[in-house]
């Protein structure tokens, strides 16, 4: 019983733990929000999905479930601020200011904004997660960072998960830098 409960605790735990984790987010929108005036002076509702046979879950454990990519401290991605001549200023905790994250910005980049939700509770964009190294919150990108799209098209948002983001990575990594 020893090797078999070893076995099922080092197995099956971590299945069961990931598959009851992503029901703890819960939401309809899978976190997306509605964009008005974006930065390429596009303005849509709340995406549409496209069908793949993903739930909201589906969605967010993907957006969500760390790579291991720490790129940067979290605390430090939360408190940057646009630099150059291309700035949104955006309402963040009642501080109007141009947060690196604003939507409009991250817009601009192509990634998706997004609502918080249970496992993204500062509102990242599709495919940027916090994530813990020893012992220190670093942010990292996720596979859906790269592997969701979106067709903005009068006003309406189509949604592809699993399919190829049109985010400026170099752009984004350039300016971060």
């Amino acid at each position: 019983m020893g090797y078999l409960g070893g076995l099922v605790s080092i197995v099956l735990l971590p299945i069961i733990f990931t598959k009851y984790n992503q029901y703890c987010d819960v939401d309809s929108d899978r976190g997306a929000v509605a964009v008005e005036g974006g930065a390429l002076g596009e303005s849509y509702l709340t995406p549409e999905y496209l069908n793949r046979g993903w739930d909201a879950n589906d969605s967010l454990l993907f957006y969500n479930t760390t790579q291991g990519s720490a790129l940067l401290p979290y605390d430090f991605l939360l408190a940057l601020r646009q630099s150059g001549l291309n700035k949104f200023k955006c309402n963040r905790n009642g501080e109007v200011a141009a947060w690196l994250l604003c939507d409009r910005n991250i817009d601009r980049y192509r990634y998706l904004p997004q609502k918080a939700t249970f496992f993204n509770k500062d509102a990242l964009p599709v495919g940027f997660v916090k994530e813990p190294y020893q012992g220190k919150d670093y942010v990292g990108l996720t596979c859906s960072a790269c592997h969701t799209g979106q067709i903005n098209y009068k006003d309406r948002a189509l949604r592809i998960d699993g399919g190829h983001a049109m985010a400026n990575m170099v752009m984004f990594l350039t300016e971060l830098g």
